[in-house]
This record gives structure tokens, sequence and C-alpha cells, in this order.
């Protein structure tokens, strides 16, 4: 059975004898002499004025010592000897026993403090158990790690910055990817920017941590002379002081990906070109068609028939219009909606010849980017707008106006709003509106093709208000 060891420091020969036979019934006791203080394991000192004094330094270094696990001291001593002690050796004392004192007293306050030294010793133990599975646990996921470093597909690597640069570790696959062995990489530190292009070697001069962590693609030379393409993935590591020591990281093989990725470019600028030669081709095929339809309109004298190819053909231009602007356009899907208004506009004035009527054109248009989808109907009810315009609402008058204006509201809708100040409207237009041709082609464009709405007010002129979503096609891929 496991008996706590205790020391008797005690200059009075009688209270030492007196107090060591007592505890040594229970106990393991000593008594060292003068110069036997050592670092031998006991569980409690108990020692008296004298002795403390005369030994304190021993005693200081003995508990510094054992300061894993806390060595009490006792102190015996008369309440009219107590006044000797200073404030350096009450810093080491843990308990006083005052003498006399019965039997009970002197084994409840050494009881008390080999408490204290079991529990200092319990506490030291379930740390160092704690440490030892906390070290397994560490060994078991560095092996493991290592394990899945050592045989991955990708380099990983941890390169010191500080207290100088060098390869700390990198994975095995670096050969398979660039043809060196990681002792090369070891033995020379530089290597890591040897075997990048020259015209990328910039991109691995890091102004900052942020840029340590942005992912970057780097062209390397492997040993054989080959060229490859690489995605790094890099982490800075700080010391406590937060000074950048290290980096870590990932560098892949993306060669495969990049050649990929160049010929979908490649093939993808090839359909912008032939996707523009449509276009192009297209607009060009359109106005052939309106050149046939008005040579082929010569052939008759009815006035009938010339307005019909006439206003065939401008529905054909403004449609043609588009195409042109798609060629023009640099991703060949949206057009400048408020640059294709201005331009029909303008090319439909000059062949109704409206500035010799003294019809001027007006714009308030806001920037706006649309499909093919929706500016194709929106050139048509332009067009018929303006054409309408022309024959009706300056009639009997020298001058006018023709006001466009095309507004970017809220929740991805657009508000197009042609007037004129010309006669107006009938008053019974409501009730004519599906006699006219022209105004049920245009209510059907905006409320079918559209899903829009349309409003027409005639006062002091005719003023057409379509309101209608940017985005009522979706995006072609």
């Amino acid at each position: 059975m496991f008996m706590d060891s205790l020391w008797i420091m005690m200059a009075d020969a009688r209270n030492r004898e007196l107090i060591g036979e007592l505890l040594s019934t229970r106990y393991n006791v000593d008594f060292p002499e003068e110069g036997e203080i050592s670092n031998k394991e006991i569980s409690l000192c108990i020692i008296d004025g004298y002795n403390i004094t005369k030994n304190y330094e021993s005693i200081a270094n003995l508990r510094e010592m054992n300061k894993d696990v806390h060595l009490p001291l006792l102190l015996v001593t008369s309440k009219e000897e107590v006044g000797f002690l200073t404030n350096n050796l009450w810093k080491i004392i843990d308990d006083i026993l005052y003498i006399p004192a019965s039997k009970a007293e002197v084994f409840a306050r050494v009881e008390v403090l080999l408490r204290v030294r079991r529990l200092s010793m319990e506490v030291l133990r379930l740390k160092n158990l704690q440490l030892s599975d906390t070290r397994k646990k560490l060994q078991l996921t560095e092996e493991k790690f290592k394990l899945l470093a050592d045989n991955a597909q990708d380099i990983i690597y941890r390169y010191e910055l500080y207290p100088e640069e060098i390869f700390s570790y990198i994975s095995p696959s670096v050969e398979r990817i660039t043809g060196y062995s990681p002792e090369d990489f070891y033995k020379d530190y530089n290597l890591r920017m040897t075997i990048v292009k020259e015209e990328d070697r910039d991109l691995l001069s890091y102004k900052s941590c942020d840029d340590i962590k942005k992912p970057v693609i780097l062209r390397m030379i492997k040993k054989n002379g080959d060229v490859i393409y690489t995605e790094h993935h890099n982490s800075p590591v700080y010391d406590r002081d937060g000074r950048l020591i290290a980096m870590e990281g990932i560098i892949r093989d993306a060669t495969e990906r990049e050649e990929f990725l160049k010929k979908i470019q490649h093939d993808l600028e090839e359909k912008k070109v032939l996707i523009r030669e449509l276009y192009h081709r297209t607009k060009n095929n359109m106005n052939v068609i309106i050149s046939l339809l008005n040579l082929k309109a010569e052939s008759f004298e009815s006035d009938v028939i010339q307005s019909f190819v006439q206003d065939m053909s401008l529905k054909i231009y403004s449609i043609a219009m588009v195409h042109e602007k798609l060629y023009q356009s640099q991703d060949l899907t949206n057009i400048s909606f408020d640059e294709y208004i201005r331009d029909l506009s303008t090319s439909l004035a000059e062949c109704f010849d409206m500035s010799d009527r003294g019809i001027v054109l007006k714009f308030d248009l806001d920037p706006v980017n649309i499909s093919f989808d929706i500016a194709a109907p929106c050139g048509l009810v332009i067009n018929e707008i303006i054409s309408n315009a022309f024959k009706h609402a300056f009639t009997g008058r020298d001058s006018g106006e023709i006001f466009f204006s095309l507004k970017d509201i809220k929740d991805g809708y657009l508000k197009l709003e042609i007037s004129d100040n010309g006669i107006g409207m009938p008053e019974d237009l409501n009730s004519r509106m599906y006699e006219n041709l022209g105004l049920q082609t245009i209510k059907a464009i905006i409320e079918n093709q559209l899903a829009g709405k349309m409003n027409i007010i005639s006062e002091q002129g005719t003023k057409f208000i379509f309101i209608f979503s940017k985005n009522v096609y979706k995006s072609r891929i």
C-alpha cells in the first residue's frame, strides 16, 4: 500500500521526535540533515522557522522543480515566534501549525495538505493522459495526411519563408506532373521559380497576403521541355506575432482543361464570325427583297398597290435594321434600343421627306439594351406609327414634331412613348379601333408578342404609350 512521504525539518529535537513518532504511524517520515535537500520525491515538508529561514533558497528551488505537482509546506511555530516571517517566507508557506497542538489537529493539518498534494497529482495525471491522447490523435492525423498527400494526384506543398526560404514538404506527385522529384525541390528552393515560364513569373511576385490567396494559372516547363498549365491555390501561414512565415498550397495540372477552354474559345470565335455573317447576309437579303418589291411596284399604276408596297418595304426595312445592329453589337444577342429607335425613325423620316414638310424628330431616350425578339416587333410598331403620322397627323400643316421617349422603369420594364403635335385622332377612336388595320397590328404586337399594355391619348395631337418587359424572352444559349 502506498504511503505518503513526509520531511520533518525542525531544530528542536524534542518537538521533532514527538511529531515524527506521531506521524510515522500513518506516513513514511524522514529527517533530512542540513545540505540533504534535493529533488527527492516527497509529499509534504514540515518545517520550523529556523529551517525555513536557513534553507529558504533550497526549498524555493525544490518547489520550483516540483511545480507540475504542488509540494505543500507546513510551518510549525509558536504564536509568539510567528512575527519573524517575512513576505518572501509567506509566499512559500501553505499552512501553520501552532504548538503546542493536539494529535487530532496535527493529523488534520497534515491530511488537508496531503489532499491538496494528491489532487495536484491527479490533475497532472489527467493532463498527461489528455496530452498523450492528443499526441496520439495528432500523430494519427499526421499519418493520415501524409498518406493522402503522398498519394494525391495534385501537388501538395509547404514553402517556408522564415527564417529561410525552403520547401519543408512537397508531395511525390510533383515528379509525375513536372518530371522533377521532391528531392530536387528540397535541394534547390528556387526551382519553383525557374521552371515557370519567364512571361508568367511576375504572377509569383506577391505584393500582399490577399494576392497569395488568389488562384493563379501558370505555365511550367517540365524536365523534358514540355510546357504545361498549372493551377495554384495558396494559403498564407502566420506565427503568433502575425508574421508571414510560410505558404501552403495545392498545384493542379490544368493542361487538359486549358487546352479544352482554348478550343472552346476558338470555336466560339468562329461561331461569332458565322453569326455576324448570317446577320449581315440576312440584312442584305431583306434589302434585295425591298428592291424587288419597289421594282415590281413600278409596273403598277395603282396608288393602292404603290402604298402597299411601300408599307411592306418599310416593315421589312425595320427588321433588316435590327439585323444590322446585331451585326454591329459586341455580344451578338442584344442591341442598343435607344440607338435603334433614333436610327430607324430618322431613316423613316428621310423616306417620307419629313424635313421638306417641316416635320422634326425629337428624342429623350434612356440607354437600354434589348434582344432581337423585342427589338424586331418594336421596330414594326415604330414604323406603323411614323407612317401613320406622315399620312394623317399633319394634314394641312406646314410643320410638326414627333417626340420619342424611352424610360427604363423599375422591375425590368420599359416605357416607350411616341407622340406628335398633329391634328389628333377621331373622337370615336375606341369604337373604330378594330376597323383600323394599323392600330390592330400595333395592339396585337404589344399585347400578344410583348405581353405589354398600350394606351392612346388624342389631345393636341396623338400620344402612344407602351409599357412592356425587356425580359419577355429567355436568353438563348
